[in-house]
């Protein structure tokens, strides 16, 4: 299996990190980076990847998942 050559996020305080690649995706062991702290700002992330939508929709967590931006 290949690891993530992806900048992933421990999703601190994220209410969608669970939907999101960069949260769930498996971290290389040996070399992995992350952001220093998870990107959403308010109920929004510019760097939200989807893990089930195609072209990586932005989901409004208020929204329930059924909110493109």
């Amino acid at each position: 299996m290949t690891m993530s050559d992806i900048a992933m996020c421990k999703g601190t305080g994220c209410p969608i990190k669970e939907q999101c690649r960069r949260h769930t995706a498996k971290a290389n062991p040996y070399r992995q980076s992350y952001f220093s702290t998870p990107p959403i700002v308010g109920d929004r992330c510019d760097y939200f990847w989807s893990n089930t939508k195609p072209n990586n929709q932005i989901i409004n967590p208020k929204s329930n998942g059924n909110q493109n931006h």
